[in-house]
This record gives structure tokens, C-alpha cells and sequence, in this order.
């Protein structure tokens, strides 16, 4: 993953396109089960009343991936990796007052 060339490191493109491939992925995955939830909700909105507390860490990984790609999926950068993760607990608790995910 590293070629090292004097006192430079050097992370192939290779790596990025992975690190691309998997967000979109997880992306993909998020939105699909976001949409599965809203049809159970309107099908069976009493059982279903408290099921988004079982996924609400989805909004954790939506503010990421969101994250990730602001920043042009460079997880090196050090910008991303100084970013606060204040924010999360603030939009947990947006979520499940909300109801959603």
C-alpha cells in the first residue's frame, strides 16, 4: 500500500478507488434500508413505532460517509481526520426524537 521514496510517502491511486467502491457501497446499503424501513412504517406504523432505534447508528455512518466525501475519499488528509465528531450525538438524538435514521 506504501511505497516509500526517501522521506515521502506515497499511497497508490489504487487504494483510493477502493476506499470509493466500499463507501458506495455502504451508501447503497443505507438508502436500501432507509427505504425498506419508510415501506414497514407505512404498513404497520404501530409496530414499527420504535424500530428506528435498532438503526439508528446508520445516522452515524450517513455523517462519515457524507464526511468521507467532502473530502474527496482521501482518508489521509489531515483536515478529515481532525474533523470533530461533536456533531454525531447532536444528530442521534435529532434522529430518534424525529423517528428516523
Amino acid at each position: 500500500m506504501y511505497d516509500r521514496v526517501g522521506n515521502s510517502t506515497k499511497v497508490v491511486d489504487e487504494f483510493f478507488d477502493v476506499i470509493l467502491e466500499l463507501a458506495a457501497y455502504a451508501k447503497k446499503h443505507l438508502e436500501l434500508s432507509r427505504e425498506i424501513f419508510a415501506k414497514e412504517k407505512e404498513a404497520n406504523p404501530k409496530q414499527c413505532e420504535h424500530a428506528h432505534r435498532a438503526l439508528l447508528l446508520g445516522q452515524e455512518a450517513d455523517y462519515f460517509l457524507n464526511l468521507l466525501e467532502l473530502h474527496n475519499f482521501d482518508i489521509f488528509e489531515g483536515e478529515f481526520r481532525r474533523t470533530s465528531y461533536a456533531k454525531v450525538p447532536i444528530a442521534l438524538y435529532q434522529a430518534s426524537k424525529a423517528g428516523r435514521f
